[in-house]
């Protein structure tokens, strides 16, 4: 009988995915942090670059001739005329 220990491991990386070399710190991190294991400073430090690296601007500015809304006197006002000029 041929008997070989089977071998568990603790976290799977999947590198399919990686573009650039600094990527693969990430990947790394990310399967550790997926597996429920502790993770380093190193690690942490990793992510958090990454994610400063790519994260994209949530502030955006408006360049677009919206017109204003027009105070809601006149607008009561022009319902009022309305409605005695049929």
């Amino acid at each position: 009988m041929n008997r070989t220990k089977e071998i568990k491991p603790s976290y799977i990386v999947d590198l399919d995915e990686i573009e650039t070399l600094s990527d693969i710190a990430v990947t790394f991190a990310l399967a550790k942090h997926n597996a429920g294991l502790p993770l380093t400073d190193e690690d942490l430090t990793d992510i958090i670059e990454y994610a400063v690296k790519y994260a994209r601007p949530l502030v955006f500015i408006c360049e677009c001739k919206c017109e204003k809304k027009t105070p809601w006197y006149k607008r009561l006002w022009n319902k009022l005329k309305y409605a005695f000029t049929w």
